[in-house]
C-alpha cells in the first residue's frame, strides 16, 4: 500500500537574524535610539514575517515540514496550507480513479478547489502527486503496523499486521495499477518493503522464535504469503473477500504437523 518542502526563491524580504545589527558601509552597524539595533514604531526591532513562497501563499517549512516560525498568523497559515494539501490528494485520488492518467492537472485543481499555480507549485507533475499520495496512503498504515509489531503475542500481531495490510491493499488495488501504468511500481515496492515488510517480517521470525509459526518458511517470504492472499482481494462480485482466506493461510502457517514443503 513520502513530505516535501518549500523553497524560497528570488523576491523574499531578507532577514536578519534575532538580535543581530544591520549593516553599513564600512561594516558599521547603523544606530537608532543611541545604539539600539534598526527599530520601527520609537526602537522596538522590527518584526520578522515568516518567508513565504514565490506565490507568496504558504509559508516556507523548515526541514520537519512546519513553516517557519509560531505566531497565531503563521500557525493559521500553517493549517490553511496543510487542508489545501489534503483536499488536493483527495481530489486527485478521485480524480484517477474515475479518470486515470488521463485526467489533467487544471481539472485536480478545479475539485480541490485551488489554482492551478498553486497546485503545480506543490506538484509539478502527477508522479509527484502519486508519490505524495501512495505515501499518504502507507503513513495511514504505519500505526497500526507499528501496533501489530508492539502486540505482546507475536502471532496475533502478525495476523493483525497481515489483515491491516491487505485491508489497505483491498482498497488501493487501482490506485496500485495506476502507479504500475505511471512507472512509479518500484518505487511503491521500495516504499512498502521498507514501511511495511520490514517490521511485519520481524514479527515473522519473533512467532517462528515462540514456536507459533512453522521453522520452514523464512521471513523473506512474508511477501509472497500476503500476495496469495491479495488475489482473492477482489471477488466475482468485486466484494474483498481476504478475511476468508488469510484465515485459511493461518492454519497452514502454525498447523502443528506441517508437510514438509519442497526446497526454495
Amino acid at each position: 500500500m513520502a513530505t516535501t518542502t518549500s523553497a524560497t526563491t528570488a523576491g523574499e524580504p531578507s532577514a536578519t537574524t534575532a538580535g543581530e545589527p544591520s549593516a553599513t558601509t564600512a561594516g558599521k552597524p547603523s544606530a537608532t535610539n543611541a545604539g539600539n539595533s534598526s527599530a520601527t514604531n520609537a526602537g522596538e526591532p522590527s518584526a520578522r514575517a515568516a518567508p513565504t513562497d514565490a506565490s507568496g501563499g504558504d509559508p516556507v517549512a523548515s526541514s520537519d515540514g512546519d513553516p517557519v516560525g509560531g505566531t497565531p498568523g503563521e500557525r493559521r497559515l500553517r493549517a490553511d496550507a496543510q487542508r489545501n494539501h489534503d483536499r488536493i490528494l483527495a481530489a486527485a485520488g478521485d480524480a484517477f480513479a474515475e479518470q486515470g492518467l488521463e485526467v489533467s492537472m487544471e481539472e485536480i485543481a478545479r475539485r480541490a478547489g485551488v489554482g492551478a499555480a498553486t497546485l503545480y507549485r506543490r506538484f509539478p507533475s502527477k508522479q509527484e502527486l502519486l508519490r505524495a499520495i501512495l505515501d499518504a496512503r502507507l503513513r495511514e498504515l504505519e500505526p497500526q503496523i507499528a501496533a501489530a509489531a508492539a502486540a505482546a503475542d507475536a502471532w496475533e500481531g502478525l495476523l493483525a499486521g497481515m489483515g491491516a495490510l491487505l485491508e489497505a491493499q483491498a482498497r488501493s488495488m487501482d490506485f496500485v495499477q495506476l502507479l504500475a501504468q505511471a512507472g512509479e511500481l518500484s518505487q511503491f515496492k521500495r516504499e512498502l518493503g521498507q514501511r511495511v515488510f520490514e517490521p511485519l517480517g520481524a514479527l515473522f521470525a519473533r512467532a517462528q522464535d515462540a514456536g507459533q509459526v512453522r521453522r520452514d518458511l523464512q521471513p523473506s517470504e512474508l511477501h509472497i504469503l500476503v500476495r496469495m492472499v491479495g488475489t482473492t482481494a477482489w471477488g466475482a462480485a468485486a466484494r474483498p473477500n481476504w478475511e476468508r482466506y488469510l484465515t485459511l493461510l493461518a492454519d497452514a502457517l502454525r498447523t502443528p504437523a506441517p508437510s514438509a514443503l519442497p526446497p526454495l
